[in-house]
């Protein structure tokens, strides 16, 4: 809102009347010295008087009416002045406005106007600091690593944890992003986030012999202005050992039990192979023996398969036809069955998928095994896959019983298995969490549909 010009006359008629109360006694006493010395000289001193009369004190009113005019047009920034007061008067609440009541003196306005402004100045510098003392303390007390940079990668700010985790000394005069990053995977990000002001994270980043996450989130929510970004760096390394651990552990227990369970598997077998030679009930036995051995051996397999698929940091992908992978996973379902009816039908709009093939191999053959095993006689399975924006669509759908509701959000979870199927059906509950993992290391995601009879599995993938 534009300030209103407030002329300061107060001010002004004050300096007229001093100057008035200053000429008008000299002019007087001054007419009267010269009048008195010049009058002994003069045969007519009133000659004197019509010279001071009409043409000196013309002259005199001239000059200081242009001294009035001069002062009115140098006063006029004061104008200006006063006006900015008066905004800044009503900027202020209520209870800390200016009192002038009495006061109409313009320089007493101005003085108390500063005083006033210095005072609120103070008082906005004391909580600006306040503030900044309790971002501080907050910034320090987070255990990841904070660091904030500007549009051009120079460093605004940094916590205590950042710098002690990255040995990082501000000694440069102006330092920058990559004097303490080298990896051109971080450089990159942050690189991305200043240009499109989009949010991204760069998981597991070894530096240093340890792990970190990193967050990366631009400063200002406006995409016209984007002045820097806030990098939150989030260290990882115990949990990556822990998760190792985990899965070295997995893995060592299935390979060595293995072992002992072949032995088994193999006496079981060779006892089934001789069952004429026991009674009925011994058989009973060795089938029994020969079952539960097999069901623990696909268990430590599938442990196997689940804790190697974990510990693989990357995957190597290349373009697959995807008709050819769905036949030849079809012929070794088939094969199988042999006792069942197993009826397949694609529909596929895509010609070829960016994956890993032995892995996504591995997720068709679970979903369309899950089909074959929970369904008594007749199998359908329809597969289609379309492309939709970047991303591939394939689903899974079988005619089977389904899954009931409740049981959908947690049939991807280890060792879960929908209670029907424990009574009819003798499986580890571990080949969904498999399916799961191979698809979350492609970066995609998969879900579950059962509208009542049949079950339909939604896989989604990067298009490259």
């Amino acid at each position: 809102m534009p300030y209103k010009l407030a002329y300061p006359w107060f001010y002004f008629y004050k300096v007229i009347k001093i100057s008035l109360l200053g000429i008008l006694p000299a002019l007087l006493v001054s007419f009267i010295l010269l009048r008195k010395g010049l009058a002994e000289h003069l045969k007519d001193p009133s000659i004197l008087d019509n010279i001071y009369l009409f043409q000196v004190f013309p002259l005199i009113i001239f000059f200081y009416g242009l001294f009035i005019y001069l002062f009115y047009r140098s006063t006029r920034p004061l104008a200006k002045l006063l006006g900015k007061i008066e905004k800044f008067q009503r900027q202020l609440p209520f209870e800390k406005q200016l009192d002038r009541i009495f006061r109409q003196d313009e320089w007493a306005q101005i003085e108390e106007a500063f005083n006033k402004a210095d005072k609120t100045l103070s008082s906005q510098l004391q909580q600006i600091k306040n503030e900044n003392d309790k971002n501080i303390a907050i910034l320090e007390s987070i255990s990841d690593g904070i660091l904030a940079v500007d549009q051009f990668e120079s460093i605004l700010f940094f916590n205590s944890n950042f710098a002690n985790s990255f040995k990082f000394k501000q000694n440069q005069i102006t330092p920058r992003l990559w004097h303490v990053f080298d990896d051109p995977n971080i450089l990159s990000k942050a690189k991305s986030v200043l240009e499109t002001g989009e949010a991204t994270k760069l998981k597991e980043v070894k530096i240093n012999n340890r792990f970190y996450d990193f967050t990366f989130t631009p400063l200002q929510k406006d995409k016209q202005l984007r002045p820097g970004l806030l990098i939150v760096i989030h260290d990882i390394t115990e949990f990556k050992l822990t998760e190792q651990m985990r899965v070295d552990f997995v893995a060592n227990v299935s390979h060595e039990i293995r072992t002992p369970i072949t032995s088994i598997m193999g006496y079981s077998q060779l006892l089934k192979e001789n069952e004429e030679k026991f009674e009925e009930d011994y058989r009973l036995f060795i089938d029994k023996i020969l079952t539960n051995t097999e069901r623990m051996m696909n268990l430590f397999n599938e442990l196997l398969d689940l804790s190697v698929i974990e510990s693989r940091p990357e995957l190597t992908y290349k373009n697959i036809d995807l008709n050819q992978m769905l036949e030849r996973v079809a012929e070794n379902i088939k094969a199988n069955y042999p006792q069942k009816d197993i009826q397949f039908f694609f529909n596929v709009g895509v010609h070829q998928v960016y994956v890993h093939e032995r892995l996504f191999e591995q997720v068709l053959a679970n979903l369309f095994d899950n089909a074959c095993k929970y369904t008594e006689s007749a199998v359908t399975i329809r597969v289609d896959a379309i492309i939709v924006g970047d991303q591939v669509s394939i689903t899974v759908e079988d005619d089977g019983p389904g899954i009931p509701p409740h049981h959908l959000n947690r049939i991807f979870e280890r060792f879960y298995r929908v209670e029907h199927s424990r009574e009819t059906k003798r499986g580890t509950g571990l080949g969904l969490a498999i399916v799961k993992h191979i698809i979350n290391k492609h970066n995609g995601k998969i879900r579950a549909e059962s509208p009542g009879k049949g079950t339909k599995f939604t896989i989604t993938l990067p298009l490259h």
